[in-house]
C-alpha cells in the first residue's frame, strides 16, 4: 500500500510539472511585428531633406612630377661613369637652357633666379668698390687692385644658395649639388671674394678695336689666395665695374 501511495505521488506531480512546461510555452510572448513606414505628402519633404549617407572618398595618387625620370636616369648614368655628366646652371652670366629643360623649371622660376643673380652681382660689385684700392698710373691708366674678402662674399654666397633652393626645391636642388656647383668657378659673381683681383686700365692702342678686354688667373698655394687679373681699356672699364667707375668719379680720380 505505502509502495502504492509513493508511486501515485510521483505521477502526481510529474503530472503537474507537465502541465506547468506547457502552459508557459503558450504563454510566450511573440516578436511584434513592425510595419514599413508609409510614406505620405507629409513625410516626403523629410526624407527629402535628410542627407545622403557619407560616400567614402578614393585616394588619389598624386602626379608624379615630370623633371623627376630626368634626373633619376642622369643620376643612374652618372653612378656608371667615370666623368659624370654635368648641366651646369649658368653658360657665362646667363641661365643654360638645357638646365631649364632638365630640370622642369617654369618661366616664372626663371625670372626669380635670374632676380636672385642680379640681386648677388649688385653686392659683389659694391663690395669690390668698398675694397678697391685705386692708383693713378698715368694719363688714363690706372691700377686697382681688390684684396679678398671671403667672409662678406661668403654671405652672398649663402644668400645667393637659399634662394636657387627655394626656387627649385629640395628635390631639384639636392639634385643639382649632386652634380656639382659651378657658381665658385664662374667669373659671374666676381668669385665672391675669395680672390685678389688687379685690374689694369690704359687707354685703347693705335689701332685696337675699343673695349678690348682680357684676363688670366693665377692660382697659389697655401694661405694665399688665387688672383685674377684683369687688362682692360678705358671703354670698357664703367661698364665691367660700374660701382668702381662712380667711386673714381666721385672722388674726382677718373679724367
Amino acid at each position: 500500500m505505502k509502495a502504492k501511495l509513493v508511486l501515485s505521488i510521483v505521477w502526481l506531480l510529474v503530472g503537474i510539472a507537465i502541465g506547468i512546461g506547457i502552459a508557459t510555452m503558450s504563454f510566450a510572448p511573440r516578436a511584434s511585428y513592425v510595419s514599413p513606414p508609409v510614406v505620405t505628402r507629409a513625410t516626403l519633404p523629410k526624407l527629402q531633406q535628410q542627407p545622403p549617407p557619407p560616400v567614402r572618398a578614393q585616394a588619389t595618387q598624386m602626379s608624379k612630377p615630370p623633371f623627376r625620370d630626368r634626373l633619376m636616369a642622369l643620376s643612374e648614368m652618372n653612378s656608371l661613369l667615370r666623368a659624370k655628366i654635368r648641366v651646369p646652371l649658368l653658360v657665362g652670366e646667363d641661365i643654360n637652357e638645357d638646365f631649364v629643360k632638365l630640370y622642369g623649371m617654369s618661366a616664372h622660376e626663371v625670372a626669380q633666379l635670374k632676380a636672385s643673380f642680379s640681386a648677388a652681382k649688385h653686392k659683389i660689385a659694391e663690395l669690390d668698390a668698398a675694397h678697391a684700392l685705386i692708383e693713378p698710373m698715368g694719363v688714363h691708366a690706372y691700377s686697382i687692385s681688390i684684396p679678398a674678402y671671403p667672409q662678406e662674399g661668403g654671405v652672398v654666397y649663402d644668400e645667393l644658395m637659399r634662394s636657387i633652393r627655394e626656387v627649385l626645391g629640395d628635390e631639384r636642388f639636392a639634385a643639382y649639388l649632386s652634380t656639382g656647383n659651378e657658381l665658385l668657378d664662374t667669373s659671374a659673381f666676381g668669385k665672391f671674394g675669395m680672390s685678389e683681383t688687379v685690374i689694369a686700365i690704359r687707354p685703347a692702342e693705335v689701332g685696337e678695336a675699343p673695349g678690348s678686354t682680357s684676363g688670366s688667373i693665377s692660382g697659389f698655394g697655401g694661405d694665399r689666395p688665387m688672383q685674377v687679373v684683369v687688362d682692360t681699356d678705358t671703354s670698357a672699364f664703367p661698364t665691367l665695374y660700374p660701382e668702381i667707375y662712380r667711386k673714381m668719379l666721385a672722388a674726382g680720380l677718373w679724367k
